[in-house]
């Protein structure tokens, strides 16, 4: 019997019921009557709903002790009703109504304010349902035999004649069902049965492009000498004051514009107290509580990293940008039981962009930083050098059921210094907070660290004890102030209206040009964006000669030439072919003049550093496509005449070590052509021989 129509879900739990199985026990009370004893539907209905609501059933301990109190309080109560007769069914009839009305009063209990009665929802809306009402009923109803059973166990029975035996039978079937349905009910089991989202929000620090400090004149040079770029107010020597940088501020308005941000003038600087080796003044610098920029929106295409599925518009608003100074670098030598502490990058310039938790998984977070440093690179605010830690990424996970608004307890993984390591790191906190939802584990609000070697985050500290991190406002700076209309008189300020006019063309907008002038697909334009010496090449090509067709090209870029940098151990960044020699050598391949392996050839050549026109490689070589089919169908005569042993296994093998056996046949007779056939025709030659032999 399926109570509230979750097969599945008892199917899957079917031996954690079997061992840990609630069994009701009735407390028979003491009294002259008998009938005293047993429970009535009316109470057996207020505590299944009371434990519906309040969510009091958690194990079979608690259960017990809730069941044992209400017995010991229970009045007098009536005899059951005698098995359906015609009165009976009546009285039935009037019991489910009543029954009815108050499920569907514990349905309407208000419970927005309850994180855990959102786990009970599933039940009540399960009932519901008209198909599924009338077991519910009957479940409930039955619980009049289990008590009947064992408040009459006590005492002798005379005269059992074997219709009672079937009866005893029949009650402890039901008796057991009921007491399947009171577990499936239990906190653990309903958590198990709900689908689960994940609820993601990124804060990202992003180092500003900048030569100088954020409040000092140090260099801000990646790789310097230990403690060779540090200025006494960085190393907090008393008496130092800081000096905002005025291009750091023109960089951070820049980047607030571009991410569609209100910018806000004045604006205040905070000190945020924590004390740590490499924080030498036992402070931060930051805009916490009043930043210069709020209320932005990013738009942004999402797809599965794994299988680069379909993609889809994502947008996710960002609650604020501040500035704030970078703290040093502690190196921990486990070896000589030491730290030590490197404060070159200690007032670095950081922009935070603090985005609201709109994410649901890793691949949006991952397509989020993906486009975020799209534009930043555009902008020319940010390096992004993950590799460098110019871009870090905190990610702040948790999950709730599907449908729901309430938030659950989230976990903050720290310092992501790759767009690979969102990806997966958001992914891991989801399913771990999934699998310790559905074990009834306690969730941590902690801090934890992404591990790449283990692929999985590692514990750093809790917070279930919140910091306090005293925010005041910053004494030693005034509040910055912005010139927010052209017509303001003050030229020392930032001007906001100048920088919007210095916008460039932003990745969205670039986007949308190429979609429209070449006809491509949105998920072929992403992934030219990713690298954008390939959308270099896409564009210099097309413009040579807008007759030649984008998809092909496109492809040939995204495939064949970054698998030749990749066999020449080359970055993307790093290689130096001229798109000039790249579009001769494509328009060789596609108009027939040479074929793929030719193709190759020459691609690994101008790879490794030649200069040499395709041309004059493929005319030097002689390496022209061989199209005569009397020439290519000598050449497979000769490979089938030669290879007997292998001709045989073919026809006598399966499909798979067919297709293996035939791919041998194919590049013997390429070989033949010193490798300059034309594949396509090759291939129905020698298919149409091995065929009629």
């Amino acid at each position: 019997m399926d109570l509230f129509g979750f097969e599945e879900d008892l199917e899957l739990h079917n031996s954690e019921i079997a061992s840990k199985t609630i069994v009701p026990k009735a407390v028979p009370v003491e009294s002259e009557n008998d009938d005293e004893s047993k429970l009535t539907i009316s109470r057996i209905q207020e505590l299944l709903c009371e434990d519906l609501v309040n969510d009091t059933i958690s194990d079979q301990d608690t259960f017990q002790e809730t069941e044992t109190s209400i017995f010991e309080e229970t009045p007098s109560l009536p005899d059951p009703p005698k098995l359906r007769s015609r009165r009976n069914r009546k009285i039935e009839k009037t019991q489910d109504r009543n029954i009815e009305k108050t499920f569907e009063e514990t349905s309407t209990v208000n419970t927005e304010n309850s994180a855990e009665s959102e786990f009970m929802i599933p039940v009540v809306r399960a009932y519901q349902k008209p198909s599924r009402k009338k077991k519910v009923l009957r479940s409930i109803e039955n619980t009049h035999v289990n008590d009947t059973l064992n408040s009459s166990s006590s005492k002798p029975k005379k005269n059992i004649r074997k219709k009672g035996k079937a009866k005893v039978k029949n009650n402890e079937l039901e008796k057991r069902h009921l007491e399947s349905c009171l577990k499936l009910m239990s906190k653990e089991n309903i958590e198990a049965c709900v689908e689960w989202e994940g609820v993601v929000g990124l804060e990202v620090h992003a180092q500003i492009n900048s030569k100088s400090k954020l409040f000092s004149g140090a260099d801000t040079t990646f790789g310097g000498n230990v403690n060779s770029q540090v200025a006494l107010f960085d190393a907090a020597i008393p008496g130092t004051l800081p000096v905002l940088n005025k291009e750091c501020v023109k960089q951070g308005v820049l980047t607030a514009i571009a991410l569609n941000c209100e910018i806000h003038s004045p604006s205040w600087f905070d000190r945020k107290h924590y004390f740590y080796a490499d924080l030498p003044a036992g402070y931060q610098i930051t805009q916490q509580r009043a930043p210069f920029a709020t209320n932005g929106s990013l738009e942004f295409h999402s797809y599965c990293i794994n299988t680069r599925s379909k993609s889809y518009l994502k947008n996710v608003k960002i609650k604020q940008i501040q500035l704030e100074q970078d703290s040093g670098k502690s190196i921990h030598n486990a070896d000589a039981n030491s730290s030590l502490v490197d404060l070159n990058r200690a007032g670095n310039p950081l922009m935070e962009i603090v985005f609201e938790p709109d994410l649901k998984n890793g691949d949006e977070a991952a397509c989020l930083i993906r486009e975020l440093i799209l534009i930043l690179k555009t902008l020319g605010t940010c390096a992004c050098k993950l590799q460098e830690g110019g871009l870090r990424v905190d990610a702040n996970v948790s999950v709730r059921p599907k449908g729901s608004q309430v938030l659950g307890i989230r976990s903050e993984v720290k310092n992501i210094g790759s767009i690979n390591g969102v990806w997966k790191a958001v992914d891991f906190e989801i399913n771990r907070h999934i699998m310790y939802r559905k074990m009834n584990k306690t969730i941590v609000n902690e801090t934890r660290a992404w591990d790449a070697a283990l692929n999985r985050t590692i514990p750093m500290r809790d917070k279930e004890v919140e910091l306090d991190y005293r925010f005041m406002p910053e004494p030693n700076l005034p509040p910055l102030r912005l010139r927010l209309d052209e017509n303001d008189e003050k030229s020392d300020l930032v001007n906001v209206p100048s920088l919007q006019k210095q916008l460039p063309v932003l990745p969205s907008v670039f986007r949308n040009d190429l979609l429209r002038k070449y006809n491509l697909t949105i998920d072929t334009v992403l992934r030219l964006l990713v690298e954008p010496v390939l959308m270099n090449y896409f564009i210099s090509i097309m413009e040579e000669n807008p007759a030649r067709d984008p998809s092909k090209i496109s492809n040939l870029l995204m495939l064949d030439l970054l698998a030749a940098l990749n066999r020449a151990t080359l970055e993307p960044e790093t290689s130096n072919i001229e798109p000039k020699l790249l579009s001769e050598l494509f328009d060789l391949l596609i108009d027939g003049t040479i074929n793929r392996i030719i193709f190759h050839r020459i691609l690994d050549l101008l790879a490794a550093g030649t200069k040499e026109p395709p041309t004059e490689i493929v005319k030097r070589e002689n390496w022209y496509q061989i199209n005569d089919r009397s020439i290519l169908e000598e050449s497979c005569k000769l490979t089938i005449e030669f290879n007997p042993e292998c001709v045989e296994e073919y026809k006598n093998s399966k499909k798979l070590l067919r297709k293996k056996n035939f791919q041998k046949l194919m590049d013997e007779a390429i070989n033949h052509t010193h490798k300059r056939a034309n594949l396509k025709a090759i291939k129905e030659i020698l298919e149409k021989l091995l065929n009629t032999k």
